[in-house]
């Protein structure tokens, strides 16, 4: 089950922040508007920008591929 909230970026732009278990562990997951892209929010660890992953590479990460219960075509 995951929940979700709301976040405020480095720039004031507000994003959907959610969280989703999976393998024992929890995953903090930002939905980004494409203009993030460009300039991506700061990494709270790392103190630099971080772009973060698509979603071809979130499925590789996570190990599902398309018919797992994941489409491969979902929008972002």
């Amino acid at each position: 089950m995951w929940e979700s909230d709301d976040l405020l970026l480095d720039n004031q732009q507000p994003v959907q922040l959610f969280f989703v278990p999976h393998a024992g562990q929890q995953f903090r997951l930002l939905l980004l508007p494409l203009s993030s892209l460009r300039q991506p929010p700061v990494d709270e660890v790392t103190g630099r920008r971080d772009a973060g992953l698509n979603l071809k590479q979130l499925q590789n990460l996570v190990g599902n591929r398309p018919g797992d219960g994941v489409p491969a075509t979902t929008p972002l």
